[in-house]
């Protein structure tokens, strides 16, 4: 890469990583500085959200390699102690998914 980043991508399609088994993110992690994850919910079961978060954390726990997660803006402030999710012009339909991001 032109800032001389090494990067291992691994997709729910790839066989290389199993976002879901932490022994399988700490191999697919071992030798990286971070690992950022996009994941969304597929056939939209926002509980997988949470499930690949913990799954992150408990296969990094043993290592020194920091974890990014990207994802919903709906826990953004948009005023002190109140939520973009919190608005009441946030669309009811996606209001599971910001929940489960934050």
């Amino acid at each position: 890469m032109q800032r001389g980043h090494d990067v291992t991508a691994v997709s729910r399609s790839d066989k290389d990583g199993d976002i879901l088994d932490p022994k399988s993110v700490a191999v697919t992690a071992q030798g990286h500085d971070v690992v950022i994850s996009g994941c969304g919910p597929g056939g939209g079961d926002v509980s997988l959200i949470v499930k690949a978060a913990e799954s992150l954390l408990a296969g990094l726990a043993d290592t020194k390699t920091r974890s990014i997660a990207v994802g919903s803006a709906g826990g953004r402030e948009i005023a002190p102690g109140k939520r973009v999710v919190d608005s009441p012009d946030f669309p009811p339909a996606w209001k599971s998914l910001a929940l489960a991001h934050i």
